[in-house]
């Protein structure tokens, strides 16, 4: 087990100690990945299923370690009926999300081969809310902020995404959580 453990930080070791200078460069990058809408435990958490979500993001790195930029990306999801608190079930929905943020990564260990980074990013996403019983499609604008953290291996990231809405303070139904991954070039 320490063999293991010595081959693997030597490996990482190698790859952070070969890092190259890619200041000025633009990233391109496509992917897709799974989401869950809303916060466990608050409304709009556990009674949504796993839905798809595209993106597309532009990035432009101003120094060694960090690159600023834009995405813009698509989720969905379907809901089931859950209690309100009401005394009343609301019917299942699907929701859409159309969102834009501006987005900074800090790379950890650029190089060629692997870099892990954290990033943040802040802007604006649209919710589409249809409600399948009678086809009521509800929509309206929030603010988005969010975090995330990843590994980039050669031109392909891997990476966990929370972006926490708020509207009129912090909103659980279009708060979402997703694994990504995606193609850089």
């Amino acid at each position: 087990m320490k063999r293991l453990f010595a081959a693997s930080l030597l490996v990482f070791v190698c790859i952070c100690a070969s890092a190259q200078s890619i200041v000025g460069s633009h990233f391109f990058e496509i992917g897709g990945g799974i989401n869950l809408f809303g916060l466990i435990a608050s409304h709009g958490g556990p009674d949504r299923e796993l839905g798809p979500g595209v993106f597309f993001e532009y990035r432009y790195a101003f120094a060694e370690h960090f690159d600023v930029g834009g995405q813009l990306n698509f989720k969905c999801g379907k809901g089931h009926p859950e209690e309100m608190g009401l005394g009343f079930q609301t019917s299942e929905f699907f929701d859409n999300q159309v969102a834009l943020k501006a987005v900074a990564d800090y790379n950890i260990c650029p190089s060629r081969l692997a870099s892990p980074y954290i990033g943040i990013g802040a802007g604006t996403g649209f919710m589409f809310s249809k409600l399948l019983e009678n086809n009521q499609i509800n929509h309206y604008p929030y603010g988005i902020v969010g975090g995330r953290i990843g590994i980039q291996v050669w031109r392909f990231r891997i990476a966990l995404e929370c972006d926490f809405a708020l509207k009129h303070g912090l909103s659980s139904e279009e708060t979402s959580t997703a694994l990504n991954l995606s193609f850089t070039f």
